[in-house]
């Protein structure tokens, strides 16, 4: 369980999001594009800086709970019809997947 101090906040802002599901608030909004940008940003440059990408996976975090936490805000977004965030976080979705698999391959060649 010490992996859940790594993803604490991943998960707290996916409460965030969920709490749109339910209460519509533009401040909630700026800060849900805020924490999207910069997560966005920051898997694109691990994709491209190497240094990043052993960084990324320091975390003792199981990879699936973050694809449970992308695909669940990518779900909740897509239903309340925030095109926007919704792609932005099946992007982000996509980049995690990509940057596993990259690290996997620099796992087994080393």
């Amino acid at each position: 369980m010490s992996w859940l101090k790594d993803s604490i906040l991943d998960i707290l802002f996916l409460g965030i999001i969920v709490s749109t599901f339910f209460y519509d608030s533009n401040t909630t909004y700026i800060i849900i594009w805020a924490y999207t940008g910069l997560l966005l940003i920051s898997k694109l440059l691990a994709l491209f800086v190497p240094f990043l990408r052993k960084r990324t996976k320091s975390t003792t975090t199981p990879d699936i709970v973050y694809h449970i936490i992308y695909i669940a805000s990518f779900g909740i977004l897509f239903f309340i019809e925030k095109w926007y965030l919704a792609i932005c976080w099946v992007i982000i979705w996509a980049l995690s997947v990509i940057l596993v698999s990259m690290q996997k391959k620099e796992k087994e060649s080393n």
